[in-house]
């Protein structure tokens, strides 16, 4: 037997990820602070994620659901442990989710890619809803291979890209699948909570049915791109440059719902990373990797506190990054960049 945050879980009897309890830890921070009345925890598992929506986020109306006879009855040995009263159902996630059952959160968190499934996921909201899914299809995502490209092609209807900042690309990939697919039934999507941890990307976005704010979100779907012999990077599809996307171009996170998370977290490291999300609100898409220009460069590598300490002496706003710890978002161009790395060299 195990503990998680605050449920007791056995585990040998389903798959359950341990690298994937601060995924949860967040996502239940998330659901506290919506307070759905109804939760539907696909690809349930061992139940830890929806068992943590409900003992520690307060979620009511609580489905687990799985097409794996295994899993559920794990699921409902772990809910007897934790006396969580929850439905369980054995079926398809598409086919239940067309079913008619209406829920204001639904959690999408599949072994691989979330692509096929957010189209349904859809269909089970009422008016309105939550939607949290996780994609550890990053070799998709992040084109590692020509294959895994036309696998993302296939999936996201999208075109990934390999470059130094290339976890935000993939993050921002999933988010316009989600817009486009939620645009496609007259549903306004607006990331709440969005990040990327080592192996997966995560995006909980709240809809709401309104074809002007469906149209308004598909407004902030575009391109991006990359020019490998100087490192920039624009939005928009530039000529003779590596292009990605469409893909979503506006903030990943939400900043009211971010500060609200920040007073709920307890442990430190929560509070650490929802402060990185928050920072980056507001600044222009796609970070800066220090060590990836030092290396084009040909010069030493400035520590990235002096770079971003730099940046805001003149003038600009700088802030570190959740995708790397020697990332920088910043409003900046290039040249100027370049120049106070020359000055942070100096103070070294």
């Amino acid at each position: 037997m195990i503990r998680e945050g605050g449920v007791r879980l056995r585990t040998q009897r389903s798959f359950y990820n341990p690298a994937m309890s601060f995924n949860r830890s967040l996502s239940t921070l998330a659901v506290k602070a919506l307070a759905p009345e109804r939760v539907l925890d696909g690809f349930c598992a061992s139940g830890a994620r929806g068992l943590r929506y409900a003992a520690e986020g307060g979620a009511g109306g609580l489905v687990f659901l799985d097409l794996s006879s295994a899993a559920l009855s794990a699921a409902k040995a772990n809910a007897r442990l934790n006396k969580t009263k929850a439905e369980f159902v054995r079926d398809d996630f598409n086919h239940y989710c067309h079913s008619g059952r209406r829920f204001d959160f639904v959690e999408a968190d599949p072994f691989g890619s979330p692509a096929p499934f957010i189209a349904a996921a859809l269909d089970a909201f009422e008016k309105k809803g939550a939607l949290s899914v996780t994609a550890t299809d990053l070799a998709n995502l992040c084109a590692s291979t020509r294959q895994r490209t036309a696998v993302c092609v296939r999936q996201y209807q999208a075109v990934p890209m390999r470059c130094d900042f290339t976890h935000e690309v993939a993050l921002r990939l999933l988010l316009g699948k989600v817009c486009r697919e939620a645009a496609a039934r007259d549903y306004a999507m607006k990331p709440l909570l969005c990040w990327y941890e080592r192996h997966y990307a995560k995006a909980i976005v709240s809809l709401g049915r309104s074809a002007a704010g469906a149209d308004a979100s598909l407004k902030m779907q575009g391109f991006v791109s990359f020019n490998p012999k100087t490192l920039d990077r624009r939005a928009g599809a530039v000529k003779g440059w590596r292009v990605a996307g469409p893909l979503w171009l506006g903030d990943c996170c939400d900043s009211a719902f971010v500060k609200q998370l920040e007073t709920l977290a307890v442990e430190a490291r929560e509070k650490k990373f929802l402060g990185l999300l928050a920072g980056e609100i507001g600044l222009p898409p796609f970070y800066w990797d220090v060590h990836a220009l030092s290396e084009h460069w040909r010069i030493g590598s400035p520590r990235t506190e002096a770079v971003i300490e730099g940046l805001r002496k003149r003038g600009f706003r700088a802030v570190g990054t959740h995708y790397a710890g020697t990332g920088v978002k910043t409003d900046a161009p290039l040249a100027k960049i370049k120049g106070v790395f020359k000055w942070a060299l100096k103070r070294k």
